[in-house]
Order: structure tokens, then C-alpha cells, then sequence
């Protein structure tokens, strides 16, 4: 049954990844609009859709497009979670609904990390601490800090539950 989560799981994968690098801009908008809608929320400042480029705002000087849409990180998140942990569950129906929620949290998790990353950098790039021409780079390093600090977290909080869960995660899920 394990091999059967895992097949399903790279399939979930390659066809969000095929969209990502393959697919146009209006084939993303499932992860996009919820990232700009967090961050329109948090900012108090619209965007506004392109189809070629993504979601913009020129006051920000902010363009939330493909790069921005955090399928890598649900790849990364939904692969972690399937292999770390379907081997503890027991039973076909209950690796199906493990996959189904790790899915859905790793789509969720995805938007709000996204999201927050977008935040923290207008933030800091707001605080004009950085000389100019560093943009990318606090981009970037927010990036880092953030896909790194989540993953870690994650990781932390599933073992802890599975392994708090012990022998009864069957009857739980």
C-alpha cells in the first residue's frame, strides 16, 4: 500500500510541477490568488492581474507571478510528510486519508508560508536598512529563512504528535 501512496504522491507532484514550468499563468491561480489575497489583507494595498506576468502592484513595486506560487515548497512539504511518516500508519483507508490531509495541509501550509515570506520581506525592504540594489537578495534570504524555519517546524510538530499518537495512530485518523 505504501508504494501505491508514493505513486500517487509523485503523481500529485509531476502534474503541479508541469503546471508550474509548463503550464500558463492562469493554471497557478489556485496557489496564487489565496498568497495575494493574504498579503493584500496584511499590506492594505491591492493588486492587480496580468495574465502574462501575475498579480502587481506598482506602489509595492511588488509582483506576486509564477516564481511566487510556492509549488516547490508544497512539493517539498507533501514529499516530506508521505515519506517520513506513511510507513507509521496502519491500515489502506487510513494511508488514504493521511494523503488526502497531508495534500491539503501541504497546500494550506504552502499559501501561508508564502505568503508570510512576501510580508516579512516587504517589511524589511520597507525598513530601508538595506542599500539599494539589494532587493533580491532580502528577497531571496527571506526565502531561505522562512522554507527552512517552516519545513524544520513541521517536521518537529508531525514527529511529535506521531510519536505521541504511538500505537494508536490507527484508531485516531
Amino acid at each position: 500500500m505504501n508504494i501505491f501512496i508514493y505513486i500517487i504522491s509523485f503523481i500529485v507532484i509531476a502534474v503541479t510541477q508541469y503546471l508550474y514550468l509548463y503550464g500558463k499563468l492562469e493554471g497557478l491561480l489556485f496557489i496564487l490568488k489565496p498568497v495575494v489575497y493574504l498579503v493584500s489583507l496584511f499590506t492594505g494595498e491591492g493588486f492587480t492581474y496580468y495574465s502574462e506576468m501575475g498579480f502587481l502592484n506598482p506602489k509595492l513595486a511588488v509582483n506576486i507571478g509564477r516564481e511566487c506560487a510556492g509549488i516547490n515548497f508544497f512539493s517539498i512539504v507533501l514529499l516530506m510528510l508521505i515519506f517520513s511518516n506513511i510507513k507509521r500508519v496502519k491500515g489502506r483507508g487510513s494511508k488514504l486519508i493521511f494523503l488526502l490531509s497531508s495534500m491539503i495541509f501541504s497546500y494550506l501550509v504552502a499559501i501561508i508560508v508564502n505568503a508570510s515570506r512576501i510580508i516579512a520581506s516587504l517589511f524589511l525592504l520597507d525598513l530601508k536598512i538595506f542599500p539599494n540594489g539589494y532587493e533580491a537578495l532580502v528577497h531571496q534570504a527571506t526565502g531561505i529563512i522562512f522554507f527552512l524555519g517552516y519545513l524544520f517546524a513541521i517536521q518537529f510538530l508531525f514527529k511529535k504528535i506521531i510519536c505521541k499518537m504511538g500505537d494508536h495512530y490507527d484508531e485516531i485518523i
